[in-house]
């Protein structure tokens, strides 16, 4: 569990890190939201593995 938590943690840095090239290359705000809208949801994911794991013990 904790190497795929680190893996997926890993994944949404470098998605945070896209928002922030996006946003210094003043992208369009749709398409900005749009990213920010997939990092929530896999902080979410990231959440329920986690909440699931505590449940488990």
């Amino acid at each position: 569990m904790k190497k795929n938590l680190v893996s997926r943690l890993n994944r949404i840095e470098g998605q945070v890190r896209g928002v922030k090239g996006l946003i210094e290359k003043d992208t369009y705000c749709d398409d900005v939201i749009t990213q920010i809208a997939a990092i929530q949801s896999a902080l979410n994911g990231v959440s329920k593995i986690l909440l699931e794991g505590h449940l488990k013990n």
